[in-house]
């Protein structure tokens, strides 16, 4: 479900732009920081999965057309550790608690 989705994915399958989760223009919605603590929400616009939509992470549109649509977040390979010169966290060792990394 992508619950504990956090890239930087800011587009929907439709190709509409998220709008920042901070913001109720054009669309007035609840998911918020405050009301979502711990989701991944805050003051950008990727896409997330806050409120475990079976469909997985997605957002709010910038359209006003188009209150909020899926995103269609990558996955890895089945042998794939998505290791690679990059800083986001990744399970490699198929951790219970899911994706992790090293902090400074």
């Amino acid at each position: 479900m992508q619950k504990d989705y956090r890239g930087p994915l800011q587009v929907t399958e439709s190709g509409e732009k998220c709008q920042k989760w901070t913001a109720q223009s054009p669309q007035g919605h609840s998911r918020t920081p405050d009301n979502y603590p711990g989701s991944g929400l805050g003051d950008h616009n990727y896409c997330r999965n806050p409120d475990n939509e079976p469909g997985g992470a997605w957002c709010y549109t910038t359209d006003p057309e188009e209150r909020w649509d899926y995103c269609q977040v990558k996955t890895c390979e089945k042998d794939d550790t998505g290791l690679g010169d990059h800083n986001y966290c990744r399970n490699p060792d198929n951790e219970p608690e899911g994706a992790w990394c090293y902090t400074t």
